[in-house]
């Protein structure tokens, strides 16, 4: 990634992505799994550079306001989890499946958006550190 403009000057970043993922299927009808991967998002054209309406209330316009100096976003994400498939519960060609898990990523530079309503006007932004997590079925 490299970006330059006269106002902000030069960023630049490079990264891999890499992901390593195993599971385990201990039983014909159970499955487990874990994954830990790392991601690079730079930031979009639109992140950096717009400046159109994002949208009116009452009649006056919320602008969206420029950021040249936005950074990449740099992600760890770790996720584990369990499956099951089970067949033939009510006749012979049925299945039943079933796969949830957690996940957990840990952002540095994570890419945000502010709506700041007082001002009437949006933007994009770096959180430094950001913690993102949840339940998946």
């Amino acid at each position: 990634y490299k970006s330059f403009n006269p106002r902000a000057g030069e960023l630049k970043a490079e990264r891999l992505s890499p992901r390593a993922a195993i599971s385990v299927s201990p039983t014909d009808w159970l499955m487990m799994y874990g994954s830990i991967s790392s991601a690079f998002r730079a930031p979009t054209m639109a992140e950096m550079y717009r400046d159109d309406v994002h949208f009116y209330r009452k009649g006056k316009p919320n602008y969206w306001v420029p950021n040249l100096n936005l950074k990449p976003e740099n992600t760890i994400t770790r996720e584990i989890g369990a499956g099951i498939q089970l067949d033939g519960l009510l006749t012979d060609n049925d299945r039943l499946q079933l796969k949830g898990g957690y996940f957990g990523t840990d952002a540095r530079n994570y890419i945000a958006t502010r709506v700041d309503m007082k001002r009437m006007r949006s933007y994009s932004y770096n959180v430094s550190r950001a913690r993102i997590w949840g339940w998946d079925m």
